[in-house]
């Protein structure tokens, strides 16, 4: 493996783990039984993926 696909993994790894976070913070705030964040609990659990989805993750 090269330097550059080394940085690429390291980069999703690092971006993996972020998603991990907040999947785990999005679970934790579903099994709230009154006032359910949903707004948040979709917010925090999209902003990990943005990059891949405008192509900034794989470049």
């Amino acid at each position: 493996m090269n330097d550059i696909e080394q940085e690429r993994l390291r980069h999703v790894r690092k971006w993996l783990s972020y998603a991990d976070e907040d999947l785990r913070l999005a679970q934790h705030g579903l099994k709230l039984t009154t006032s359910v964040p949903y707004r948040l609990i979709a917010y925090r659990h999209l902003t990990p993926i943005r990059p891949g989805i405008r192509g900034k993750t794989m470049r």
